[in-house]
Protein backbone atom coordinates (compact mmCIF):
# COMPACT_ATOMS: atom_id res chain seq x y z
CA UNK A 1 0.00 0.00 0.00
CA UNK A 2 2.89 2.17 1.18
CA UNK A 3 4.92 1.45 -2.36
CA UNK A 4 1.11 2.56 -4.24
CA UNK A 5 1.14 5.49 -2.40
CA UNK A 6 4.49 6.99 -3.65
CA UNK A 7 3.82 5.95 -6.72
CA UNK A 8 0.89 7.98 -6.94
CA UNK A 9 2.00 11.21 -5.49
CA UNK A 10 4.54 11.78 -7.81
CA UNK A 11 2.51 11.09 -10.57
CA UNK A 12 -0.49 14.18 -9.62
CA UNK A 13 2.43 16.95 -9.23
CA UNK A 14 3.19 16.23 -12.77
CA UNK A 15 -0.57 17.27 -13.74
CA UNK A 16 -0.27 20.94 -13.59
CA UNK A 17 3.06 20.89 -15.27
CA UNK A 18 1.36 19.06 -17.71
CA UNK A 19 -1.54 21.11 -17.88
CA UNK A 20 0.58 24.30 -18.44
CA UNK A 21 2.97 22.57 -20.80
CA UNK A 22 -0.47 21.91 -23.05
CA UNK A 23 -1.87 25.44 -22.68
CA UNK A 24 1.39 26.64 -23.97
CA UNK A 25 1.73 24.26 -26.58
CA UNK A 26 -1.67 25.25 -27.42
CA UNK A 27 -0.98 28.83 -27.72
CA UNK A 28 2.55 28.26 -29.15
CA UNK A 29 0.57 26.41 -32.33
CA UNK A 30 -1.77 29.50 -32.23
CA UNK A 31 1.07 31.99 -32.52
CA UNK A 32 3.01 29.72 -35.06
CA UNK A 33 -0.05 30.99 -37.56
CA UNK A 34 0.51 34.45 -36.74
CA UNK A 35 1.64 36.89 -39.93
CA UNK A 36 4.68 38.55 -39.46
CA UNK A 37 2.70 41.75 -39.18
CA UNK A 38 1.39 41.74 -35.20
CA UNK A 39 -1.49 44.98 -36.39
CA UNK A 40 -3.52 44.94 -39.31
CA UNK A 41 -6.57 47.07 -41.30
CA UNK A 42 -9.52 45.97 -42.36
CA UNK A 43 -10.77 48.48 -45.23
CA UNK A 44 -14.29 47.35 -46.27
CA UNK A 45 -17.85 49.05 -47.59
CA UNK A 46 -21.23 47.37 -46.61
CA UNK A 47 -22.76 44.46 -47.38
CA UNK A 48 -26.02 43.41 -46.44
CA UNK A 49 -26.17 42.94 -42.86
CA UNK A 50 -22.44 40.94 -43.02
CA UNK A 51 -21.09 44.22 -42.45
CA UNK A 52 -21.83 48.21 -42.27
CA UNK A 53 -21.74 51.10 -39.70
CA UNK A 54 -23.83 51.78 -36.50
CA UNK A 55 -24.97 55.40 -36.58
CA UNK A 56 -26.04 55.24 -32.86
CA UNK A 57 -23.02 53.79 -31.40
CA UNK A 58 -20.37 55.30 -34.38
CA UNK A 59 -18.86 51.56 -34.34
CA UNK A 60 -18.77 48.70 -37.03
CA UNK A 61 -21.28 45.68 -36.49
CA UNK A 62 -22.35 42.79 -38.44
CA UNK A 63 -22.49 38.98 -38.41
CA UNK A 64 -19.00 39.32 -40.48
CA UNK A 65 -17.16 41.33 -37.66
CA UNK A 66 -18.39 38.66 -35.12
CA UNK A 67 -17.05 36.11 -37.34
CA UNK A 68 -13.54 37.67 -38.09
CA UNK A 69 -13.46 38.16 -34.09
CA UNK A 70 -14.00 34.04 -33.56
CA UNK A 71 -11.47 33.40 -36.07
CA UNK A 72 -8.68 35.81 -34.76
CA UNK A 73 -9.61 34.21 -31.17
CA UNK A 74 -8.37 30.91 -32.86
CA UNK A 75 -5.83 31.38 -35.85
CA UNK A 76 -3.72 34.18 -34.13
CA UNK A 77 -5.36 35.34 -30.84
CA UNK A 78 -2.03 38.60 -30.98
CA UNK A 79 -3.35 40.15 -34.47
CA UNK A 80 -4.76 43.80 -33.61
CA UNK A 81 -7.90 44.41 -36.32
CA UNK A 82 -8.41 48.22 -36.82
CA UNK A 83 -11.71 48.97 -38.86
CA UNK A 84 -12.09 51.28 -41.92
CA UNK A 85 -14.60 52.19 -44.20
CA UNK A 86 -13.52 52.82 -47.31
CA UNK A 87 -14.09 55.90 -49.17
CA UNK A 88 -14.68 55.41 -52.54
CA UNK A 89 -16.88 56.36 -55.42
CA UNK A 90 -17.41 53.20 -56.75
CA UNK A 91 -16.48 49.66 -56.62
CA UNK A 92 -13.47 50.12 -59.60
CA UNK A 93 -11.46 52.03 -57.18
CA UNK A 94 -11.12 49.64 -54.80
CA UNK A 95 -8.95 47.66 -57.38
CA UNK A 96 -6.70 50.60 -57.30
CA UNK A 97 -7.12 51.04 -53.59
CA UNK A 98 -5.35 47.65 -53.40
CA UNK A 99 -2.85 47.87 -56.20
CA UNK A 100 -1.73 50.90 -54.63
CA UNK A 101 -1.47 49.66 -51.56
CA UNK A 102 2.62 49.57 -50.13
CA UNK A 103 1.63 49.58 -46.17
CA UNK A 104 4.15 47.63 -43.74
CA UNK A 105 1.21 46.21 -42.02
CA UNK A 106 -0.47 43.71 -43.02
CA UNK A 107 -4.76 45.22 -44.66
CA UNK A 108 -7.66 43.43 -45.51
CA UNK A 109 -10.32 44.57 -48.27
CA UNK A 110 -13.77 43.08 -48.51
CA UNK A 111 -15.55 42.74 -50.81
CA UNK A 112 -13.97 41.40 -53.37
CA UNK A 113 -15.61 38.93 -56.38
CA UNK A 114 -13.66 36.18 -57.66
CA UNK A 115 -14.22 33.13 -59.97
CA UNK A 116 -14.88 30.15 -58.07
CA UNK A 117 -11.91 28.27 -56.77
CA UNK A 118 -9.89 31.14 -57.31
CA UNK A 119 -7.30 31.86 -54.41
CA UNK A 120 -5.62 34.97 -55.60
CA UNK A 121 -7.29 38.52 -56.61
CA UNK A 122 -4.88 41.35 -58.25
CA UNK A 123 -1.69 39.04 -57.64
CA UNK A 124 -2.70 38.93 -53.94
CA UNK A 125 -3.97 36.25 -51.42
CA UNK A 126 -8.06 35.76 -51.77
CA UNK A 127 -9.96 34.71 -49.18
CA UNK A 128 -13.08 33.21 -50.56
CA UNK A 129 -16.36 33.55 -48.04
CA UNK A 130 -19.57 33.64 -49.66
CA UNK A 131 -20.27 31.58 -52.57
CA UNK A 132 -22.90 31.91 -55.51
CA UNK A 133 -23.96 29.69 -57.91
CA UNK A 134 -24.87 32.52 -59.99
CA UNK A 135 -26.44 36.03 -60.28
CA UNK A 136 -30.08 36.25 -59.90
CA UNK A 137 -31.84 39.11 -61.44
CA UNK A 138 -35.64 40.22 -60.40
CA UNK A 139 -37.82 42.70 -59.68
CA UNK A 140 -41.22 43.44 -57.46
CA UNK A 141 -44.05 41.52 -59.17
CA UNK A 142 -47.21 43.94 -59.82
CA UNK A 143 -50.42 41.56 -60.22
CA UNK A 144 -51.22 42.76 -63.92
CA UNK A 145 -54.33 39.70 -64.56
CA UNK A 146 -56.87 43.24 -63.89
CA UNK A 147 -57.50 45.21 -66.60
CA UNK A 148 -55.39 43.32 -69.47
CA UNK A 149 -57.24 44.36 -72.72
CA UNK A 150 -56.94 47.91 -71.51
CA UNK A 151 -53.29 47.80 -70.14
CA UNK A 152 -52.43 46.23 -74.07
CA UNK A 153 -54.43 48.52 -75.70
CA UNK A 154 -52.82 52.23 -74.18
CA UNK A 155 -49.29 50.38 -74.55
CA UNK A 156 -49.71 50.04 -77.77
CA UNK A 157 -52.07 52.66 -78.74
CA UNK A 158 -50.19 53.29 -81.90
CA UNK A 159 -51.82 50.66 -83.87
CA UNK A 160 -55.42 51.10 -83.19
CA UNK A 161 -54.73 54.84 -83.60
CA UNK A 162 -53.32 54.33 -87.01
CA UNK A 163 -56.24 51.70 -88.05
CA UNK A 164 -58.85 54.71 -87.61
CA UNK A 165 -56.77 57.27 -89.36
CA UNK A 166 -55.81 55.37 -92.27
CA UNK A 167 -59.62 54.48 -92.71
CA UNK A 168 -59.88 57.89 -92.60
CA UNK A 169 -57.99 58.60 -95.00
CA UNK A 170 -59.15 56.37 -96.99
CA UNK A 171 -62.61 57.26 -96.69
CA UNK A 172 -62.16 61.14 -97.71
CA UNK A 173 -59.93 59.83 -100.49
CA UNK A 174 -62.81 57.68 -101.90
CA UNK A 175 -65.14 60.81 -102.12
CA UNK A 176 -62.69 62.51 -104.12
CA UNK A 177 -62.74 59.96 -106.75
CA UNK A 178 -65.59 58.49 -106.85
CA UNK A 179 -68.44 61.30 -105.89
CA UNK A 180 -69.06 63.04 -109.26
CA UNK A 181 -69.74 59.18 -110.43
CA UNK A 182 -71.60 58.14 -107.30
CA UNK A 183 -74.42 60.61 -106.47
CA UNK A 184 -76.77 58.25 -105.33
CA UNK A 185 -74.60 56.82 -102.51
CA UNK A 186 -71.86 59.47 -101.93
CA UNK A 187 -73.58 62.62 -100.84
CA UNK A 188 -71.95 65.92 -102.95
CA UNK A 189 -71.46 67.81 -99.62
CA UNK A 190 -67.92 67.34 -98.11
CA UNK A 191 -68.69 66.90 -94.71
CA UNK A 192 -71.35 64.52 -95.31
CA UNK A 193 -69.49 62.29 -98.13
CA UNK A 194 -66.42 61.86 -95.86
CA UNK A 195 -68.33 60.29 -93.29
CA UNK A 196 -70.25 57.88 -95.64
CA UNK A 197 -66.51 57.10 -96.98
CA UNK A 198 -65.69 56.34 -93.35
CA UNK A 199 -68.16 54.29 -92.93
CA UNK A 200 -67.24 52.21 -96.17
CA UNK A 201 -63.67 52.01 -95.18
CA UNK A 202 -64.30 50.68 -92.07
CA UNK A 203 -66.31 47.89 -93.49
CA UNK A 204 -63.65 47.06 -95.87
CA UNK A 205 -61.24 46.91 -93.91
CA UNK A 206 -62.76 44.56 -91.08
CA UNK A 207 -63.85 42.55 -94.53
CA UNK A 208 -67.35 42.76 -93.75
CA UNK A 209 -68.45 43.77 -97.19
CA UNK A 210 -72.20 44.99 -96.78
CA UNK A 211 -72.90 46.01 -100.24
CA UNK A 212 -74.57 49.58 -99.65
CA UNK A 213 -72.06 51.64 -100.47
CA UNK A 214 -69.50 50.68 -103.88
CA UNK A 215 -67.32 52.92 -106.09
CA UNK A 216 -68.76 53.19 -109.31
CA UNK A 217 -65.54 54.63 -111.38
CA UNK A 218 -62.65 53.10 -112.31
CA UNK A 219 -60.26 54.85 -110.33
CA UNK A 220 -62.39 54.47 -107.02
CA UNK A 221 -62.70 51.00 -107.75
CA UNK A 222 -58.88 50.90 -108.57
CA UNK A 223 -58.14 52.32 -105.28
CA UNK A 224 -61.03 49.95 -103.11
CA UNK A 225 -58.63 47.24 -104.38
CA UNK A 226 -55.72 49.09 -102.82
CA UNK A 227 -57.84 49.80 -99.60
CA UNK A 228 -58.17 46.36 -99.13
CA UNK A 229 -55.09 45.38 -98.73
CA UNK A 230 -54.05 47.70 -96.67
CA UNK A 231 -56.74 47.84 -94.33
CA UNK A 232 -56.21 43.84 -94.06
CA UNK A 233 -52.70 44.07 -93.06
CA UNK A 234 -53.65 47.11 -90.40
CA UNK A 235 -56.44 45.13 -88.89
CA UNK A 236 -53.83 42.09 -88.78
CA UNK A 237 -51.35 44.00 -87.49
CA UNK A 238 -53.91 45.11 -84.35
CA UNK A 239 -55.16 42.04 -83.84
CA UNK A 240 -51.34 40.07 -83.19
CA UNK A 241 -50.60 43.20 -81.13
CA UNK A 242 -54.26 43.19 -79.04
CA UNK A 243 -53.40 39.34 -78.58
CA UNK A 244 -50.06 39.05 -77.70
CA UNK A 245 -49.85 41.90 -75.26
CA UNK A 246 -53.00 40.46 -73.19
CA UNK A 247 -51.77 36.67 -73.19
CA UNK A 248 -47.51 37.95 -72.42
CA UNK A 249 -49.05 38.06 -68.70
CA UNK A 250 -49.56 34.10 -68.77
CA UNK A 251 -46.70 33.05 -71.72
CA UNK A 252 -43.04 32.62 -70.14
CA UNK A 253 -41.10 34.77 -72.26
CA UNK A 254 -36.90 35.75 -72.14
CA UNK A 255 -36.67 39.23 -71.18
CA UNK A 256 -34.16 41.63 -73.14
CA UNK A 257 -31.85 43.34 -70.40
CA UNK A 258 -29.22 44.76 -73.33
CA UNK A 259 -29.30 48.68 -72.27
CA UNK A 260 -31.57 47.96 -69.45
CA UNK A 261 -30.38 49.24 -65.69
CA UNK A 262 -29.96 47.02 -62.96
CA UNK A 263 -29.53 47.82 -59.38
CA UNK A 264 -26.68 45.48 -57.86
CA UNK A 265 -24.93 45.59 -54.11
CA UNK A 266 -22.25 47.45 -54.01
CA UNK A 267 -18.93 46.45 -54.95
CA UNK A 268 -19.60 43.80 -57.44
CA UNK A 269 -19.94 46.02 -60.62
CA UNK A 270 -16.32 45.79 -61.84
CA UNK A 271 -16.50 41.52 -61.65
CA UNK A 272 -20.42 41.74 -63.28
CA UNK A 273 -19.03 44.21 -66.36
CA UNK A 274 -15.98 41.51 -67.05
CA UNK A 275 -17.37 38.21 -66.49
CA UNK A 276 -21.18 38.36 -67.23
CA UNK A 277 -21.65 39.60 -71.30
CA UNK A 278 -25.52 41.26 -70.50
CA UNK A 279 -25.36 44.53 -72.03
CA UNK A 280 -27.12 45.94 -69.09
CA UNK A 281 -25.68 48.92 -67.16
CA UNK A 282 -25.21 48.15 -63.42
CA UNK A 283 -26.36 50.71 -60.70
CA UNK A 284 -24.33 49.88 -57.26
CA UNK A 285 -26.62 50.75 -54.10
CA UNK A 286 -26.02 49.55 -50.89
CA UNK A 287 -28.13 46.48 -49.59
CA UNK A 288 -30.69 48.58 -47.36
CA UNK A 289 -31.24 50.27 -50.36
CA UNK A 290 -32.48 47.36 -51.96
CA UNK A 291 -34.66 46.12 -49.29
CA UNK A 292 -36.20 50.09 -49.84
CA UNK A 293 -37.08 49.43 -53.10
CA UNK A 294 -38.77 45.83 -52.37
CA UNK A 295 -40.62 47.90 -49.14
CA UNK A 296 -41.87 50.75 -51.48
CA UNK A 297 -42.80 48.18 -54.45
CA UNK A 298 -40.65 50.23 -56.79
CA UNK A 299 -40.31 49.33 -60.40
CA UNK A 300 -36.18 48.63 -60.18
CA UNK A 301 -34.44 46.10 -61.94
CA UNK A 302 -32.59 43.68 -58.96
CA UNK A 303 -29.36 41.62 -58.94
CA UNK A 304 -28.99 39.95 -56.11
CA UNK A 305 -26.28 37.43 -55.65
CA UNK A 306 -28.17 34.05 -54.05
CA UNK A 307 -32.04 33.08 -53.77
CA UNK A 308 -31.85 33.57 -49.77
CA UNK A 309 -31.00 36.71 -49.85
CA UNK A 310 -34.06 37.17 -52.43
CA UNK A 311 -36.06 35.01 -49.57
CA UNK A 312 -34.33 37.42 -46.81
CA UNK A 313 -35.49 40.63 -48.80
CA UNK A 314 -38.93 39.31 -49.29
CA UNK A 315 -39.39 39.11 -45.57
CA UNK A 316 -38.50 42.17 -45.09
CA UNK A 317 -40.85 43.63 -47.20
CA UNK A 318 -43.74 41.20 -45.54
CA UNK A 319 -42.97 42.62 -42.39
CA UNK A 320 -42.74 46.27 -43.18
CA UNK A 321 -45.70 46.47 -44.96
CA UNK A 322 -47.69 44.26 -43.44
CA UNK A 323 -48.94 42.69 -47.23
CA UNK A 324 -47.48 40.07 -49.23
CA UNK A 325 -44.68 40.85 -50.94
CA UNK A 326 -44.53 39.05 -54.19
CA UNK A 327 -41.09 38.71 -56.08
CA UNK A 328 -40.78 37.30 -59.31
CA UNK A 329 -37.19 35.81 -60.59
CA UNK A 330 -36.77 37.29 -64.46
CA UNK A 331 -33.50 35.47 -64.66
CA UNK A 332 -30.61 33.62 -63.48
CA UNK A 333 -27.03 33.78 -64.90
CA UNK A 334 -25.28 30.23 -64.31
CA UNK A 335 -21.98 31.83 -63.48
CA UNK A 336 -20.26 30.67 -60.10
CA UNK A 337 -18.37 33.23 -58.04
CA UNK A 338 -17.14 33.90 -54.49
CA UNK A 339 -16.97 36.74 -52.59
CA UNK A 340 -14.07 37.58 -49.99
CA UNK A 341 -11.39 39.20 -48.70
CA UNK A 342 -8.08 39.99 -49.96
CA UNK A 343 -5.03 40.29 -48.04
CA UNK A 344 -2.63 43.12 -49.38
CA UNK A 345 0.35 45.15 -47.81
CA UNK A 346 2.86 43.28 -45.47
CA UNK A 347 1.53 39.91 -47.02
CA UNK A 348 5.17 38.10 -45.36
CA UNK A 349 4.01 34.19 -43.84
CA UNK A 350 0.27 34.78 -44.16
CA UNK A 351 -0.29 31.25 -45.41
CA UNK A 352 -0.82 29.58 -42.41
CA UNK A 353 -2.79 32.25 -41.01
CA UNK A 354 -5.13 32.87 -43.86
CA UNK A 355 -6.08 29.10 -44.35
CA UNK A 356 -6.85 28.99 -40.73
CA UNK A 357 -8.76 32.21 -40.85
CA UNK A 358 -10.94 31.36 -44.46
CA UNK A 359 -11.56 28.03 -42.37
CA UNK A 360 -13.08 29.78 -39.27
CA UNK A 361 -15.24 32.12 -41.03
CA UNK A 362 -16.67 30.00 -43.80
CA UNK A 363 -17.59 27.30 -40.95
CA UNK A 364 -19.46 30.10 -39.05
CA UNK A 365 -21.11 31.46 -42.47
CA UNK A 366 -22.45 28.22 -43.12
CA UNK A 367 -23.67 27.41 -40.15
CA UNK A 368 -25.58 30.67 -39.28
CA UNK A 369 -27.01 30.50 -42.95
CA UNK A 370 -28.52 26.77 -42.38
CA UNK A 371 -29.87 28.82 -39.24
CA UNK A 372 -31.66 31.69 -41.36
CA UNK A 373 -32.48 29.62 -43.94
CA UNK A 374 -34.71 27.09 -41.90
CA UNK A 375 -36.64 30.17 -40.58
CA UNK A 376 -37.08 31.68 -43.49
CA UNK A 377 -38.49 28.73 -45.22
CA UNK A 378 -41.23 28.52 -42.16
CA UNK A 379 -43.10 31.64 -43.95
CA UNK A 380 -45.79 31.74 -46.01
CA UNK A 381 -44.16 33.62 -48.89
CA UNK A 382 -43.38 32.46 -52.33
CA UNK A 383 -41.48 33.44 -54.91
CA UNK A 384 -42.01 33.07 -58.62
CA UNK A 385 -41.30 30.75 -61.05
CA UNK A 386 -38.20 32.19 -62.35
CA UNK A 387 -39.81 31.31 -66.00
CA UNK A 388 -42.45 34.08 -65.79
CA UNK A 389 -41.13 37.78 -66.23
CA UNK A 390 -43.26 40.58 -65.36
CA UNK A 391 -41.18 43.22 -66.64
CA UNK A 392 -42.74 43.94 -70.31
CA UNK A 393 -40.06 45.01 -72.76
CA UNK A 394 -40.83 49.14 -73.33
CA UNK A 395 -40.26 49.35 -76.99
CA UNK A 396 -39.80 52.61 -78.30
CA UNK A 397 -42.89 52.42 -81.01
CA UNK A 398 -40.43 54.72 -83.09
CA UNK A 399 -41.81 53.97 -86.80
CA UNK A 400 -45.64 53.38 -85.04
CA UNK A 401 -45.57 56.97 -83.74
CA UNK A 402 -43.93 58.29 -87.07
CA UNK A 403 -46.46 56.86 -89.39
CA UNK A 404 -48.95 57.71 -86.91
CA UNK A 405 -48.37 61.25 -86.74
CA UNK A 406 -48.12 61.17 -90.61
CA UNK A 407 -51.21 60.15 -90.80
CA UNK A 408 -52.98 62.45 -88.55
CA UNK A 409 -51.20 65.45 -90.49
CA UNK A 410 -52.30 63.60 -94.11
CA UNK A 411 -55.84 63.16 -92.83
CA UNK A 412 -55.73 66.58 -91.55
CA UNK A 413 -54.35 68.10 -94.74
CA UNK A 414 -57.54 66.29 -96.36
CA UNK A 415 -59.73 67.45 -94.50
CA UNK A 416 -59.44 70.84 -94.94
CA UNK A 417 -58.67 70.41 -98.80
CA UNK A 418 -62.47 68.81 -98.73
CA UNK A 419 -63.96 71.97 -96.43
CA UNK A 420 -62.38 74.27 -98.76
CA UNK A 421 -63.36 73.06 -101.87
CA UNK A 422 -66.88 72.61 -100.26
CA UNK A 423 -67.02 76.38 -99.17
CA UNK A 424 -65.68 77.25 -102.69
CA UNK A 425 -68.30 75.24 -104.17
CA UNK A 426 -71.16 76.67 -102.09
CA UNK A 427 -69.78 80.02 -102.64
CA UNK A 428 -70.27 79.37 -106.75
CA UNK A 429 -73.46 78.09 -106.60
CA UNK A 430 -74.35 81.24 -104.93
CA UNK A 431 -72.54 83.91 -107.26
CA UNK A 432 -74.40 81.54 -110.13
CA UNK A 433 -77.65 81.86 -108.95
CA UNK A 434 -77.48 85.43 -108.10
CA UNK A 435 -76.20 86.28 -111.81
CA UNK A 436 -78.84 84.25 -113.12
CA UNK A 437 -80.94 85.90 -111.21
CA UNK A 438 -80.19 89.23 -112.29
CA UNK A 439 -80.51 88.13 -116.03
CA UNK A 440 -84.23 86.95 -115.55
CA UNK A 441 -85.69 89.56 -113.70
CA UNK A 442 -86.37 92.27 -116.78
CA UNK A 443 -88.79 89.85 -118.62
CA UNK A 444 -89.97 89.14 -115.30
CA UNK A 445 -91.36 92.80 -114.88
CA UNK A 446 -92.52 93.05 -117.88
CA UNK A 447 -95.09 90.27 -117.21
CA UNK A 448 -96.00 91.60 -114.20
CA UNK A 449 -96.97 94.70 -116.16
CA UNK A 450 -98.74 93.18 -118.63
CA UNK A 451 -100.65 91.26 -116.64
CA UNK A 452 -102.17 94.25 -114.83
CA UNK A 453 -103.01 96.31 -118.19
CA UNK A 454 -105.08 93.00 -119.19
CA UNK A 455 -106.79 92.11 -115.59
CA UNK A 456 -109.72 94.18 -117.41
CA UNK A 457 -110.14 91.67 -120.18
CA UNK A 458 -110.38 88.83 -117.66
CA UNK A 459 -113.99 87.07 -116.90
CA UNK A 460 -114.68 86.30 -113.77
CA UNK A 461 -114.43 83.01 -113.98
CA UNK A 462 -110.96 83.23 -115.03
CA UNK A 463 -110.19 85.38 -111.91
Amino acid sequence: MKAIILIILPTLSLLPMISYAGDKSTKHLTELNCPESKTALFYWLPYENQINFDNRTKQVKGTLKDYITQALQICCSSLKLNYSQMKVDSSKEIELFIRKDRSAGLSFYFPVFANKYQKEKFQRPFVGLYDSPGPVIFVYDKDNTKGAVFTALTQSWQIPALCVLLASISGVILWFLDHKHNKHELPQEFHRGSCVGLWWAFVTMTTVGYGDIAPKSFRGRLFAVIWMIIGCIALTLFNAQLTAMITSNELPNEMNLIGKQIVIPRGGKPFLEEELNLGAEYREEDFSDLLTKIRKKTDDIMMTYNYWEIKMAQTYGEQATGTKTRIKVIKTIDHRFTIGITASGNITNTGNFLKCFEREIVDSIIVKKEEIYGALLGGNSKITKPTEPSIKSNLPYSFETMATLTALAVLILLVILGLVLEFCGKQESRLRGNREELLSSPNSSADDQRWYRNRSNWQSRDV
